[in-house]
């Protein structure tokens, strides 16, 4: 199911009666996966995320490229993927894994909306703002009970802020962060408000940030 993440409580009693042997979910969100898991069964439920399956519609044509980065929580899918082409690793918390990508992708998405609305980098001031909220974002996730994850965004995690501020401002300046800027306001929005719903009290530097 790779609906958005509001959306997928509408499909949730088509896929009780579905007589499908197994169900994985991919979106992006921060939200507890139980509910998911109860609505279709434990023995059916799985989720993944699609890290390395990237596709942009340009001048009516799509554009696919498929890289590294697809998890899952079930090794036997993996396999599946890996032999279709999408290198897939597997998570033993992909709960955990889903919100460290939150935590990660938020300021990301953020500067990339800034940058497409201004047409320019960020200043270093608004560079320092984004990385305050990765550090807030990645607090939150531990203090939720999880190791960040994986290996390379808990090493990100552990960075100096000075480091992490000068890297979102040199990013600011990429093609790359234009590119997900493009994608619009509305995910990074969403996946802010999940982590301020699961953390009211220790929100204040996401919410400074919401596009």
């Amino acid at each position: 199911m790779t609906v958005l993440a509001p959306q997928v409580e509408s499909v949730l009693p088509t896929l009780r009666q579905s007589a499908a042997k197994h169900i994985m979910f991919m979106f992006n969100t921060f939200e507890p996966l139980d509910p998911l898991r109860d609505a279709v069964g434990a023995e059916r439920f799985s989720f993944g995320f699609p890290g390395g399956v990237l596709a942009h519609l340009i001048d009516g044509r799509l554009r696919r490229r498929i890289l590294r980065g697809s998890t899952v929580g079930n090794a036997a899918w993996a396999q599946v993927f890996g032999a279709a082409g999408i290198p897939t690793v597997t998570s033993a918390d992909m709960h955990g894994w889903l919100r460290s990508h939150a935590a990660l992708v938020i300021p990301l998405m953020s500067i990339g909306v800034a940058v497409v609305h201004r047409k320019a980098g960020i200043t270093w001031g608004e560079a320092r703002r984004y990385a305050a909220a990765l550090a807030q974002a990645f607090h939150i996730v531990r203090g939720l009970g999880h190791a960040i994850a994986p290996t390379e965004v808990a090493w990100l995690s552990r960075l100096p802020r000075p480091l992490t501020t000068c890297l979102f401002w040199l990013m600011s300046r990429t093609q790359e962060l234009r590119k997900l800027g493009a994608l619009g306001a509305a995910e990074p929005r969403m996946l802010i408000d999940m982590m301020a719903a699961a953390a009211p009290d220790q929100a204040a530097e996401l919410l400074a940030i919401r596009p």
